[in-house]
């Protein structure tokens, strides 16, 4: 069961405002205790499920706040009076966020021509120590 600190630090840690030293001093606890609380399992699904929440809820606002910032670069766009750079600006943000922004992928492959094996290093060992062994 979790407590009152417990509860008041998985509130503040989601929030993501305060470092832990503060989030401890704010708690009264140490700031060992924190981390030590994260090891309960109780504790640690209480802190993701609030993450989650607060990840949402930023995103949520985010969208709402979004509408608006397209008709304002809509109004950019379409107003003569605006400057030709920041028309085409506003529109190639408009494009890029309604369409998605194109990528360039690039695959990397490395091969390395003087590697060699465990086994053939083995190998190797084995036939030195047979060559002193006979002599």
């Amino acid at each position: 069961m979790l407590n009152e600190k417990k509860i008041k630090a998985i509130g503040l840690i989601a929030e993501g405002n305060l470092s832990m030293t503060e989030i401890a001093k704010e708690v009264g606890v140490s700031r060992n205790a924190l981390y030590l609380w994260r090891k309960d399992k109780e504790y640690q699904q209480e802190l993701d499920k609030e993450i989650q929440n607060f990840k949402l809820l930023a995103q949520q606002e985010r969208n709402a706040r979004a509408k608006n910032w397209f008709k304002k670069l809509e109004y950019i766009a379409m107003d003569d009076d605006q400057k030709t750079r920041d028309q085409i600006d506003a529109l190639k943000t408009l494009l890029a966020y309604s369409e998605g922004t194109p990528t360039s992928k690039v695959e990397i492959t490395e091969t390395k021509a003087n590697e060699v094996d465990k086994e053939t290093i083995e190998d190797e060992i084995k036939m030195w120590k047979q060559s002193k062994e006979d002599k």
